[in-house]
């Protein structure tokens, strides 16, 4: 019995727990509620799994409750079985892989999710698999088998029935029996193609062959030993003598090369000139080179006075062209100061300036005078215009015609002070050009003046200084071809100084190789006496070296000839084999093709045999569920137009026939109602046949498409008549007519799903 179930972070459960008693358990809330959770969590506590998941239709990590995806979920249920209580806890999160435990009375009985789910199995004597079948009708299919067509229907019953397993065998035997078929028929046409006997014909023709060229090896073997013996012999023969070869051709060559010397050296003596001797030479190359010494202090005395002549010659030279310059350049100068002053002198000019400096300020006096007159006039003038008829000086009273009198005289005064002043800064201005044209010649004669004394002042005689500068040139002439004749007389001499030096050393170098030669005779004489008594003789060593070269040729060729038979042997034992595994293989198709002949027969003796145990086991379950049918009928359905309700199989159809004044089939007869009543029939059959250790079933939204009658009608099933025969039912459904009518345990579940709430639950 279960007694309890605690749900954290299960789907919409955030915390809910749940009592169970003895009869019904209705869990009641509107669609999204949480309700198939409930059981989901019942399924997953008891077996690590449910529906969904076994499908793959969800994950473990989908029912993690999705406000707290990072927490652990977890399931707790609790059960009783005979006096002992147990509880099993599964949980698992994102991080972590899932756990299980189950205790037995307080204390741990297994620990694991494998071991939980087994424990659990033995203890409840059900499977996943038949729990599904029998206890657990998921949502809306209580009375999906009315409604499926005739092939859905079997195949559903069957699933319940356990059915399926024994069609799965047997259409797995058809497609074994087939494909051994196809497997015999294939070895069959494979050797029907094959000939054994001439394969087993080439075996032994290649073993003869094989035979013959291993007999041609074993001879070349002995012939290759026999020549490698004589080749070790005649190659120690050849090696003691090769040292006496080498100093014999050593000798020989030696003695080549010193007569080739000899004979040259003695060409290179006889065709010399007759020298003198080194004596003489010596005594010649001593006088040339003081001679050559003499001539050397003589030209680096005649290089001094050419230097010095020649640094005279440049001075005068410099001293003549400064001196032309500088007449030029007074000549230049004289012509300007002409040019600017002509022949008046320079005190002329000075005095003729301060005379118009005199005028000028004598000028300049005479404006500034006029120039105060005509203001007093001015003055005078403004007064007589202001003053009326008083006069501005005296304050006496003036007439008319003296007061014109004298506005008219002072008028006249200044018209003659105004020209008079024009006429001055007239005469004023011309003395002033003049004087600054004056001023600008004076300027310039003077700085032309200045010049032509200074270029006039230390100016040498350039007639004198070309004097000097010829007599310098020509004593310098003189000196430069005094010294280029005694650096001639150097060179003449410093070539017969080298030809003396050459000549010394030839004499040297043949007096050396006179010395060579003697020396060269003496090594000839030794090599030819040494050769004399050495004893080798070339063509014995020739005919030896010539009979190891042939013994080795042999020996390449009978290698050759060897690894050409071995490539055949190599050859042959390949073709062997290959035609021993092809033989071999054909002979273990024959064995093949009887065996697959027998799996096929067997396997459709097999699925004979599995076709009559289905129908065996078939017809066993249906007569049990009809027995318990016959019993739960009759509690369940309360009127007495039908007594009974059977199962009947066929080969295409589970039909389910009411008896009512004969047997008749259900699809046709039966309302709304009746077809309630037998659904939960059946689902309490199945239980009561295929699980008759636990007394549960659980039935998910059972009032799906059934009119009100039929949900009165499971009502009063479910309060009233149903626990007599199941001790716990746990019903899932959104109907609230369920609810008022039963008696029980009742939980409502409530959730706003457009908040995505977590589900609230209370007892009624």
């Amino acid at each position: 019995m279960l007694l309890s179930l605690t749900l954290t972070n299960w789907r919409s459960h955030s915390s809910s727990s749940f009592t169970f008693s003895k009869g019904t358990n209705i869990l009641v809330g509107k669609m999204g509620a949480g309700k198939s959770s409930v059981m989901d969590a019942l399924c997953f506590a008891l077996f690590g799994t449910f529906p969904k998941l076994a499908r793959k239709e969800t994950t473990l990590a989908d029912t993690i409750n999705f406000r707290n995806k990072s927490a652990t979920c977890s399931v707790e249920i609790t059960f009783k079985k005979n006096s002992d209580t147990y509880k099993i806890s599964r949980s698992f999160s994102h991080l972590s892989s899932p756990s299980a435990s189950i205790s037995k009375n307080e204390k741990l009985f297994e620990k694991g999710p494998k071991a939980v789910t087994d424990a659990a199995c033995k203890l409840l004597s059900i499977d996943f698999d038949s729990f599904v079948r029998a206890v657990y009708s998921e949502q809306n299919k209580i009375d999906s088998l009315l409604w499926l067509s005739p092939k859905e229907r079997k195949a559903q019953i069957d699933e319940l029935l356990g059915l399926d397993h024994f069609e799965a065998a047997r259409s797995g035997a058809v497609f074994a029996a087939n494909r051994f078929l196809d497997l015999y028929s294939q070895a069959e046409e494979t050797l029907k193609t094959a000939d054994l006997q001439a394969l087993e014909k080439k075996c032994e023709s290649l073993e003869k062959e094989s035979g013959l060229i291993q007999a041609q090896l074993e001879g070349e073997n002995s012939f290759l030993s026999t020549a490698n013996s004589i080749l070790e012999d005649n190659t120690k023969k050849l090696a003691g003598l090769s040292p006496l070869k080498e100093k014999y051709a050593s000798l020989t060559l030696q003695k080549t090369r010193l007569g080739i010397i000899c004979e040259h050296l003695e060409q290179e003596i006889s065709s010399a000139e007759k020298y003198p001797t080194e004596q003489q030479v010596q005594e010649k190359i001593s006088s040339s080179k003081q001679s050559i010494d003499s001539l050397l202090l003589s030209f680096a005395g005649l290089q001094k006075l050419c230097d010095s002549i020649s640094q005279k010659v440049g001075t005068l030279s410099s001293q003549l062209k400064d001196a032309q310059v500088r007449s030029q350049k007074i000549t230049s100068q004289q012509a300007r100061l002409f040019q600017c002053i002509g022949d008046t002198p320079l005190a002329s000019l000075q005095q003729q300036l301060s005379s118009m400096q005199e005028s000028q300020r004598s000028l300049q006096a005479q404006r500034a005078a006029l120039m105060a007159t005509i203001a007093e006039v001015e003055k005078a003038v403004s007064a007589l215009q202001i003053a009326g008829a008083d006069c501005p000086v005296c304050g006496s009273p003036l007439g008319e015609e003296k007061s014109k009198h004298l506005h008219e005289e002072k008028n006249a005064q200044l018209q003659e002070g105004t020209q008079k002043l024009k006429d001055a800064s007239a005469n004023i201005s011309s003395l002033d050009a003049q004087m600054r044209e004056l001023e600008a010649k004076l300027k310039e004669a003077q700085t032309l003046s200045q010049s032509i004394s200074a270029l006039s002042e230390n100016l040498p005689d350039a007639s004198v200084i070309s004097a000097e500068l010829e007599s310098a040139n020509k004593e310098l002439g003189s000196q430069i071809r005094e010294r280029n004749a005694t650096s001639a007389s150097i060179s003449l001499s410093q070539k017969e100084h080298e030809q003396l030096v050459q000549l010394l050393k030839q004499c040297r170098e043949l007096a050396s190789k006179k010395d060579e030669l003697e020396k060269t005779r003496a090594l000839l004489q030794s090599a030819q006496a040494e050769l004399s008594s050495l004893n080798f003789k070339e063509e014995e060593f020739d005919f030896l070296r010539t009979l190891v070269e042939s013994n080795k040729s042999k020996i390449e060729v009978s290698k050759a000839k060897l690894s050409s038979l071995q490539q055949q042997i190599l050859s042959l034992s390949q073709m062997h084999s290959s035609c021993k595994k092809e033989l071999a293989l054909l002979l273990q198709l024959q064995q093949d093709a009887t065996y697959y002949r027998k799996c096929e027969q067997e396997m459709l003796a097999y699925k004979n045999c599995m076709l009559q145990v289905q129908s065996q086991v078939r017809t066993l379950l249906i007569e049990e569920i009809n027995a318990a049918l016959s019993h739960i009928w009759p509690i369940l359905y309360p009127y007495s137009d039908c007594t009974c309700v059977r199962l009947v199989a066929d080969a295409k159809d589970y039909s389910i026939e009411m008896e009512n004044n004969g047997w008749k089939s259900v699809y046709s007869l039966a309302s709304g109602g009746e077809r309630a009543c037998l659904s939960l029939s059946l689902r309490v059959s199945f239980a009561t046949v295929l699980t008759p250790h636990i007394s549960w079933l659980i039935l998910d939204e059972p009032t799906h498409n059934l009119d009100a009658q039929a949900v009165s009608m499971l009502a009063s099933a479910l309060s009233e008549k149903l626990p007599s025969i199941v001790e716990q039912i746990f019903v899932i459904t959104h109907e609230q007519a369920l609810v008022d009518s039963q008696q029980g345990t009742f939980y409502r579940l409530i959730r706003d799903n457009a908040k995505q709430e977590d589900t609230l639950v209370e007892k009624i």
